[in-house]
């Protein structure tokens, strides 16, 4: 067994709010600021994962403005070239959710070893933890851009287990969204999905380790 426990948490949805851009921006428009962070994500991972079957370079910044654009006309809103520059200057500091640093702080006092590791940028993953103080009690945080494939490819999954040199069955690896914590636990790490939505695993439960509502209710 390691020494330490040691987490592994995904960054984009887990940590960070990703709704947190679209709502700062178009506050008092609730339902557009709803519907453009959805299309907004989903499109954001939608092309990233293209850009990978393709054989294209890694760029999840790129990613992030191309899925916007698309929201942006879905929402009604393209118009507004200030707007979107808004939506991205809000994006590159999202908010950290309210659970993310305690628990994070109360791992540590139990002797556990955390870090981060994103499918996003580590220009974009450093900007937002500097941005919300979670570069101060993480104790690492990891790109895939070091890598070149995005989560959830399993070789994603194998190269921060040999980046980190740990044995993934003994890793706490956790994560918001259903695809990441499906990808973890199939390689192998002790998978703890955040349903911080209440709605249905879409995957095999049973490869989950743990099922929890928020980052409050860690250690699992």
């Amino acid at each position: 067994m390691a020494d330490q426990p040691i987490y592994i948490f995904d960054a984009y949805g887990t940590l960070f709010d990703l709704s947190a851009a679209a709502r700062k921006v178009l506050a008092g428009h609730s339902g557009k600021a709803q519907l453009l962070a959805e299309v907004w994500r989903g499109r954001q991972l939608e092309y990233a994962w293209t850009d990978m079957a393709l054989g294209r370079p890694t760029d999840f910044w790129d990613a992030t403005v191309r899925g916007l654009d698309t929201a942006l006309v879905i929402a009604g809103l393209d118009k507004d070239v200030l707007l979107r520059e808004r939506l991205l200057d809000a994006y590159g500091s999202l908010d950290a959710y309210q659970d993310a640093s305690d628990a994070v702080v109360r791992l540590s006092g139990l002797g556990a070893r955390s870090l981060t590791y994103s499918n996003a940028s580590k220009t974009m993953l450093q900007k937002s933890l500097s941005a919300s103080g979670l570069d101060q009690v993480l104790q690492g945080a990891v790109s895939v851009d070091e890598f070149g494939v995005y989560k959830p490819d399993p070789a994603a999954y194998a190269n921060i287990a040999r980046h980190l040199d740990i044995v993934t069955g003994e890793v706490f690896f956790v994560s918001s969204n259903p695809w990441d914590a499906a990808g973890a636990a199939r390689a192998g790490f002790r998978a703890i999905w955040v349903n911080r939505q209440g709605i249905g695993y879409p995957f095999e439960r049973d490869s989950l380790t743990a099922e929890i509502p928020s980052l409050a209710a860690l250690p699992a």
